[in-house]
């Protein structure tokens, strides 16, 4: 069991939980995230550190206990470079080898930028690939700078990954605990999923009053009484407020093993002390090989992609170098080419209507008729010829029209995906679903029209198939129903809307916030924009200015 002063928690329980501790400067809330780590590791159960203060790497050093066997990566007294490259790699090897791992983000190498980057890559890693290592706890220092309130252009992935971890952890063997200065800062989607809260001193009254807000809507007894002491709180003191539990308990943090360093140790004011006084070696020099083909590898397709711009560029100038007249050549080919398909068309038109005016039935001149010679047309006999034409049901001829094959494939096209909505489909949903431009669409709108194989409600927009169009059309594959129709659309669908399908109906029947859904996606506003319009012209979403629900037609 872990001992917080009174408290008594099962180290599973914390350690698979999501907690939250919040404190202002020197109130001692990191002391308590560390003292936190060392009694997981003691229990068994390892931790990754995500530090952006360089304050972690001291759990190395023995304090008024003992160090503690972790691998810092990164930072001023790294056991390994830290890169955004190398980074994942180094989580995989810890998840493998049960290593507890300190990512030492307070490095001159690295930027606030790179901070995102190697926490999105690394969170995902966790979150994909370790329910088959065990129990491991995720420490995030400073966690506003991973899942701020308020979401900046650069932040989305970065957040979108945090807030994963905070809902979907649990599946993956994840517990996380965020470590902040004052808590409207941190974003409160991913906050208020916290099963556990250690309060240590606040000041301000934004953050007094975010917190009674909080404590009031927990329904924690005395919560009022709580904001009252939170000002002046000595440091090493804190308010407990554990999941399921009635009221929250002021306890007293108990004594670390490992060092603490104070500001006056962190400016190098103390005697120096060697921070790697626990050997992990063969850890370190394994991964290094690991880090240094990495490194290689990225340094050569850095290299490849400098290269391909390059060759681009060159290309580009050898086509502007090469003059306009092969292009001049060309368009003339291409407009005499065009000339001699509309004069084609315009032909097959009027052979059509010629062939349209004819009569059903041709009565044929006895061979050795006077009026029948070579070359010469055979004329009608008035008295074998039938008084009136045997009438041809337009259906059978759409059905014998169908299948001989005389639609082009463009028109079939079309008039399948028609077909496919025998309540209708609007031209736009028409032109998303068979892939046509708006002019090549109403052309072959157009011939179906003509024919009578369509019909068309211009009030509604709505366009359907005739019986006649179904006979020409033939067998066709009609769309399947309810889950069915989800996977038949999640087959076809593009990449990006694939994904963003994939979401929506994950939170169905509730609805999703399109910042939410971009974020989930790691799409930009426009991106997400483009695919929630063509998925709603084809009518798998319904969506507002709001939030995006996936149709009731895919699940019934």
């Amino acid at each position: 069991m872990i001992k917080f002063g009174s408290l008594k928690i099962d180290p599973s329980e914390i350690g698979s939980r999501g907690n939250a501790i919040l404190g202002i400067r020197d109130s001692g809330k990191t002391y308590t995230a560390t003292l936190l780590a060392e009694r997981l590791f003691d229990s068994g159960i390892p931790f990754i550190a995500f530090d952006p203060i360089g304050v972690w790497r001291f759990l190395r050093v023995p304090g008024n206990g003992r160090g503690y066997p972790v691998v810092v990566a990164g930072g001023q007294e790294g056991d390994l470079p830290l890169t955004v490259a190398g980074a994942p790699e180094i989580v995989r090897a810890a998840m493998a080898n049960g290593v507890s791992l300190v990512i030492d983000l307070f490095d001159i190498r690295l930027s606030k930028a790179d901070w995102k980057r190697i926490v999105t890559a690394c969170v995902r890693v966790l979150l994909h690939e370790n329910s088959r290592h065990g129990l491991r706890h995720v420490f995030i220092e400073e966690a506003a700078e991973f899942a701020p309130q308020r979401i900046g252009p650069d932040q989305g992935q970065v957040y979108a990954e945090i807030e994963k971890l905070a809902r979907m952890g649990g599946n993956s063997r994840l517990g996380y605990t965020l470590i902040n200065q004052r808590a409207e800062e941190v974003n409160k989607a991913v906050l208020e999923l916290c099963d556990n809260l250690f309060l240590h001193r606040q000041k301000g009254r934004n953050s007094l009053n975010a917190l009674a807000k909080w404590l009031d809507i927990g329904n924690v007894k005395d919560g009022k009484a709580i904001i009252e002491t939170l000002s002046t709180l000595p440091s090493g003191q804190c308010w407990a407020w554990l999941g399921g539990a009635e009221h929250a308990e002021l306890i007293k943090v108990p004594t670390k093993n490992s060092l603490h360093p104070d500001r006056r140790l962190m400016r190098g004011e103390n005697a120096v002390i060697a921070p790697k006084a626990i050997d992990v070696g063969k850890f370190v020099e394994t991964m290094r090989g690991t880090l240094g083909d990495i490194e290689q590898e990225a340094k050569t397709l850095e290299e490849v992609k400098a290269d391909n711009t390059k060759l681009k560029r060159e290309l580009a100038a050898a086509q502007r170098a090469a003059g306009t007249t092969e292009i001049t050549e060309l368009r003339r080919a291409l407009d005499e080419l065009m000339q001699q398909r509309n004069s084609l068309c315009e032909s097959l038109r009027s052979i059509y209507a010629i062939a349209q005016s004819v009569p059903n039935e041709i009565v044929r001149i006895p061979r050795g008729s006077q009026s029948e010679s070579p070359g010469s047309i055979p004329r009608r006999d008035p008295e074998r010829m039938p008084k009136t034409a045997p009438a041809r049901p337009a259906a059978a001829a759409a059905s014998a029209a169908g299948q001989t094959g005389d639609l082009p494939a463009g028109e079939r096209a079309v008039l399948t995906v028609i077909a496919q909505h025998p309540d209708g489909c609007t031209r736009e949903q028409l032109s998303v679903i068979a892939g046509y431009k708006r002019s090549t669409r109403n052309l072959y709108l157009q011939r179906l029209a003509s024919r009578g194989f369509i019909s068309r409600d211009d009030t509604v927009d709505l366009i359907m198939a005739t019986d006649e169009g179904i006979a020409a059309l033939g067998d066709f594959e009609p769309l399947p129903t309810g889950v069915a129709l989800r996977d038949y659309w999640l087959d076809r669908l593009p990449e990006g809307e694939r994904k963003l399908l994939t979401i929506i109906c994950d939170f169905y029947p509730a609805m999703i916030g399109r910042d939410k859904l971009g974020d989930e996606a790691g799409y930009k506003r426009s991106t997400r924009n483009l695919y929630l319009q063509k998925l709603a012209s084809r009518k798998l979403i319904s969506a507002d200015s709001v939030g995006v629900r996936a149709s009731r037609i895919l699940f019934d």
